[in-house]
């Protein structure tokens, strides 16, 4: 029974959540009146899972050498092909998966640029962070997962904050530009902290972080929802959800593959890595200990900068956003002239 309480128990609070979100689907979301069917693009999206697919793998073996040099090219090849086909296949698709237009709309691009900022720059460390902290600082599980809720409640905190501000004033172009400056300096001073200092630290650190990224992470679907045409609202606000997906799987496949080759090519001699757990180092000797901390440390420190870099490409990318205010309605399409009218 001891056994049985193990950590795959924490996947069972997705059930009761995902019940009250079903209730609430039925029960809350307005009706909506039913639209002429549309066509679906199936072979988009097809090319478009294999190709994300073939990416992520390539990037995850890449990085940690878990397949041979033929194997690598194999999936990136497969992953550039699908990718050139899929863009064949959305620019004659009737109702693409993915319109290409969006691309040619500059609020719109920087949105998907910054949305994807997001995905490289915190999702993908964001699930390391706690095991970071508990080999460098030599906590517990427990505690380790301080410094993810101190990022979330930085979210939560300037997504409120700044959403009632947009809200008020109409302007945006100030917090993406904002927020992304301030996410880079919490993962550069991420990469320039030392092993055992106080938690606190750390958790001021990723609050940063979360700060940051609050201040524009949902500000920059209403830009593009309201940059685009009406009946487009739909396919834009899943291309900024999508970008962000994509960056997210394959930053963490490349992130993961880093952490993991750096490790073990790192560790002391005389340890097993596949003991090594957080578990095994509270029982290690204070030496050993202060090596894999000062480990964890080093392989950190370098992707904690080319995440803040990644963040500093959003700061460019805020700045190139056309300044704008949020409009109050949704564009309406413009009415079709009757044929023969001038």
């Amino acid at each position: 029974m001891v056994a049985a309480r193990g950590w795959r128990w924490v996947f069972w609070i997705n059930i009761p959540v995902g019940l009250v979100a079903l209730v609430l689907a039925v029960i809350a979301v307005p009706h909506i009146d039913r639209q002429p069917a549309r066509r679906f693009d199936v072979l988009g999206a097809v090319l478009l899972g294999v190709s994300i697919t073939a990416l992520v793998l390539a990037a995850g073996w890449a990085t940690s050498g878990g397949a041979d040099l033929p194997v690598i090219i194999a999936a990136a090849v497969v992953a550039a092909v699908g990718s050139l086909a899929f863009v064949m296949v959305e620019l004659r698709a009737s109702a693409p998966i993915v319109p290409l237009r969006h691309f040619a709309n500059r609020t719109v691009l920087m949105s998907i640029i910054l949305s994807t900022v997001i995905g490289v720059g915190l999702f993908s460390v964001v699930s390391y962070v706690p095991t970071y902290i508990q080999m460098a600082y030599r906590t517990s599980a427990t505690v380790s997962g301080l410094v993810p809720i101190a990022t979330v409640f930085g979210m939560l905190v300037s997504t409120l904050v700044t959403g009632w501000l947009a809200s008020r004033s109409g302007r945006y172009r100030l917090f993406p530009v904002i927020g992304t400056a301030l996410a880079a300096t919490g993962l550069f001073v991420m990469a320039a902290l030392p092993p055992g200092l106080p938690l606190w630290v750390p958790m001021a650190a990723m609050a940063v972080v979360g700060i940051g990224t609050g201040a524009f992470m949902n500000i920059i679907v209403a830009v593009a929802q309201s940059a685009a045409a009406r009946e487009d609202t739909g396919s834009v606000t899943a291309t900024v959800s999508l970008v962000r997906q994509i960056g997210s799987t394959t930053a963490t496949a490349v992130v993961g593959g880093v952490i993991g080759a750096g490790v073990l090519a790192g560790l002391p001699t005389g340890i097993d890595p596949a003991l090594l757990t957080p578990q095994a180092m509270q029982t290690a000797s204070a030496a050993v200990q202060a090596e894999v901390a000062a480990l964890y440390s080093a392989v950190l420190a370098p992707v904690f900068v080319g995440l803040g870099i990644a963040y500093l490409v959003g700061v460019v990318a805020a700045l190139l956003m056309p300044p704008g205010r949020l409009a109050d309605t949704l564009e309406e399409p413009a009415p079709a002239l009757a044929e023969g009218t001038p």
